[in-house]
């Protein structure tokens, strides 16, 4: 039996199972998480934000949404997590946002991604992805 791998744009709905699969992926890579009933709310209505669904179960998600820097449309992915070590997976959810982003014309991607996660960099770079000479720095100010 062959494995049936749907992607389709998240909704609200997804946010218990999403929320398991972004804590296996946070605690793997040292990371906070980052599904929330806030973060769908705003990644479900983005239109560049996927589920995958392999034989019907969830297997792992994408957050991505556009952004305008001053000069240009940007579609910057947020987040890439899967439920397991599956390149199949990986690569339907990279797939799904690049045809959003070519089908909103909005050419050019950025992806913010853990340096620890070599196979989803890996994913990405076989996708024409590039890695840039270009350091994200983050500070968080007061606390929460």
């Amino acid at each position: 039996m062959s494995r049936k791998i749907l992607t389709r744009l998240l909704t609200v709905d997804d946010l218990e199972y999403l929320k398991v699969i972004d804590k296996s992926y946070t605690d793997k890579y040292g990371l906070e998480p980052i599904v929330s009933l806030r973060s769908l709310n705003f990644y479900s209505r983005s239109g560049h934000s996927f589920a995958s669904l392999d034989n019907d179960r969830y297997s792992g998600f994408i957050f991505a949404h556009a952004i305008w820097n001053g000069a240009k449309a940007v579609l910057q992915v947020s987040r890439l997590a899967i439920s397991e070590d599956n390149e199949a997976l990986t690569k339907a959810l990279i797939e799904a946002v690049v045809k959003s982003a070519y089908d909103a014309a909005v050419y050019d991607l950025q992806v913010i991604q853990p340096s620890k996660d070599n196979k989803g960099l890996s994913a990405f770079l076989e996708k024409e992805f590039q890695i840039n000479e270009i350091t994200f720095l983050s500070r968080k100010l007061g606390s929460k």
